[in-house]
């Protein structure tokens, strides 16, 4: 065996200060802080120049002529929705084929895109063990250990991969935490589309707000189902690769498995449920229950009393 003096790459300096307290804590926000960033600027410039121009200059005019073939009444108020001034607000219409089809497609696609691009990077390049051994001191704290994190972040592209995600922690105490954690205070590309769209307009200090306090839920709540929940939390063993170069070729096609599980879950249940909604609105329904959670929603919450539509 012959040994030579060899001094520490830069790739190999790096992977030493990623798990370390100091440096791996500003590496961690540097990093979350890009892919932030990354995943709304991809995500806006779809929005903005391929699917908006898309529904509206293409979509917009097979709509109309649909309605007006259609005339009005009950099965035009599901298929093609409200139509006001001759003009289709896809955000508003709330038909099958306008809401229905423009929120899944043209307000949360985009950022479904995004992120999981940037999930499949940084897993490839090895980021991620590294992340989980960073916050495997602060997680224990809520009962899980660091790899925790790694569903959580799965749960702001879609809650649906990141509950199944649970399956690689080690105790059934473990997912439930996390799972329900998941559920209650990790908002999903759906729900950021409508922080960042609807928040957003007011300024970015109300999107920060929103986001500031999900994250003190999600610790209170993790704090509670620690003391609460029975049972134990394994140590974290976990086999830490050196960073490496991702294959695009693996990346694409990860992106295209979870953009197509979420396709393949979630536009069916939009459309059921653009559906459903408008019968009870045929119904009166929701006016129904407007009426009877006002001092509730109006009193308490300071909502205009059919903001109940949205909640429900």
């Amino acid at each position: 065996q012959h040994i030579t003096h060899r001094h520490h790459t830069w790739s190999e300096r790096l992977e030493d200060a990623s798990v370390k307290p100091l440096t791996g804590g500003i590496i961690a926000l540097a990093v979350l802080a890009s892919a932030f960033l990354v995943v709304r600027f991809i995500g806006e410039s779809l929005i903005a120049y391929v699917l908006d121009p898309l529904f509206n200059n293409l979509w917009a005019p097979v709509v109309l002529k649909l309605s007006q073939l259609m005339g009005g009444g009950f099965l035009h108020d599901v298929v093609v929705g409200k139509v006001v001034a001759g003009e289709v607000n896809f955000v508003e219409s709330f038909g099958l084929l306008t809401t229905g089809l423009y929120v899944p497609f043209a307000m949360v696609l985009p950022y479904i895109i995004a992120f999981y691009l940037m999930l499949g990077l940084l897993e490839d390049i090895g980021y991620l063990p590294r992340l989980a051994v960073l916050l495997d001191t602060f997680m224990h704290r809520l009962g899980l250990h660091g790899y925790a994190i790694i569903p959580t972040l799965l749960g702001f592209g879609c809650n649906v991969p990141a509950i199944l995600a649970t399956r690689i922690l080690g105790s059934k105490r473990e997912r439930f935490i996390v799972a329900t954690l998941v559920s209650v205070a990790v908002p999903c590309a759906a729900l950021q589309a409508m922080i960042f769209g609807l928040v957003g307009q007011q300024g970015g200090q109300y999107v920060a707000i929103v986001y500031g306090t999900l994250f003190v839920v999600w610790i209170i709540l993790g704090i509670i189902l620690n003391h609460v929940v029975k049972g134990f939390s394994p140590e974290l063993l976990i086999e830490i690769p050196p960073y490496r170069l991702p294959s695009w070729q693996a990346v694409s096609k990860k992106l295209w498995l979870r953009v197509h599980g979420f396709l393949a879950e979630a536009v069916p249940i939009v459309l059921g449920a653009v559906v459903v909604i408008n019968i009870l609105y045929f119904l009166g329904v929701f006016n129904a229950l407007a009426t009877f959670t006002a001092p509730v929603v109006s009193g308490l919450f300071g909502l205009p009393r059919e903001a109940v539509t949205a909640l429900v």
